[in-house]
């Protein structure tokens, strides 16, 4: 079971992408599993793992709406594997407000990632 850690601050500029970038580069070198989810709509996470967010058209977004399954989302980039995000996961807030348990979406949607990874 892929533990899982959270880098969260509403603040910007504080270092929360460069921050699971290293850490994700450095288990991974040291042999883990990692999967990076990137939960921001500006995607700068997928930005600073060499993809274009305006290019894509499978994200955690349509993840977590139930259009793809995890592996059609899934990018593999220098030994890192990615849930990618871009500007549609603004539109989140808006789309999920009435949804009934929207809370487990994301739980949901990486359910399946659970027992292939050491960090999530």
């Amino acid at each position: 079971m892929a533990k899982i850690i959270a880098v969260a601050n509403q603040k910007g500029g504080v270092g929360k992408t460069t921050t699971v970038h290293n850490l994700g580069a450095g288990l991974s070198r040291a042999g883990k599993r990692v999967l990076l989810v990137d939960l921001d709509a500006q995607a700068n996470l997928t930005d600073a793992l060499g993809i274009n967010p305006f290019e894509l058209e499978k994200t955690i977004y349509d993840l977590m709406l139930g259009q793809f399954d995890f592996k059609d989302v899934l990018l593999t980039i220098d030994r890192l594997d990615l849930i990618p995000a871009n500007l549609k996961l603004a539109e989140a807030d808006i789309t999920f407000i009435n949804q009934f348990g929207r809370e487990t979406l994301l739980m949901s949607a990486l359910n399946q990632a659970q027992k292939q990874y050491d960090f999530i």
